[in-house]
């Protein structure tokens, strides 16, 4: 069966993000869904996710290696600089 409408897709958890620079972000790790995964960062600095909808959104962290050697871990969206777009 071929799924054509959101309402038809089983939900899912996306986690994603963007560094302010492309050198801004070395590495980012998502914590809490089960073994830590390290995220791919693009050459732009964007990174993304897509979980299984068990996934408690909730329980998610991610650490962030910024490129001074800086780490910081928070929840997604937390200490982040929202983008008035």
């Amino acid at each position: 069966m071929s799924v054509t409408s959101w309402s038809r897709s089983p939900a899912r958890t996306v986690v994603w993000g963007v560094g302010r620079g492309s050198k801004t972000v070395e590495s980012v790790t998502l914590l809490g869904a089960g073994s830590p995964r390290r995220l791919t960062v693009s050459q732009q600095g964007a990174f993304a996710m897509v979980l299984p909808a068990a996934v408690d959104p909730a329980k998610l962290r991610l650490r962030v290696r910024l490129a001074t050697g800086v780490t910081q871990t928070e929840r997604p969206g937390i200490g982040l600089v929202a983008d008035l777009v």
